[in-house]
């Protein structure tokens, strides 16, 4: 099976969280946006060589995102956040999600947000 990793695995995985360790190896997929994030994040915490590692390897593995794709995340995000304004989500989070469901892969994160949406497998 294929997984997509969010941003907040991504930076588990890179931060050593053992809970995330089973996808170190795994075939998986994010988006550029992923990508950019855990740059950001690491980048943020003067952690200069996990933001590049993070980057390199989550952009190597970014998938290819249509327009329907981003306008059904995009829908889709506007719909989740006008019912949750307290756990919006961002631009990422919801092509990251709605990529995953289109493309029947697990959505891996421990971002509270998606706690018991379908398709999520939820970590800490």
């Amino acid at each position: 099976m294929t997984f997509f990793l969010d941003t907040y695995a991504i930076v588990e995985i890179f931060s050593g969280n053992p809970a995330f360790e089973p996808f170190v190896d795994s075939p998986s997929t994010c988006t550029v946006f992923n990508a950019v994030e855990a740059y950001f994040i690491f980048r943020s915490k003067d952690r200069k060589d996990l933001a590049r590692n993070a980057l390199i390897l989550a952009h190597r593995n970014a998938a290819e995102l249509s327009k329907e794709i981003i306008q059904k995340a995009m829908d889709f995000r506007a719909d989740f956040n006008a019912k949750n304004r307290k756990n919006a989500l961002s631009y990422a989070d919801a092509i990251g999600y709605t990529y995953a469901l289109e493309n029947r892969l697990e959505f891996v994160t421990g971002d509270d947000a998606f706690k018991g949406l379908k398709g999520v497998r939820f970590l800490k």
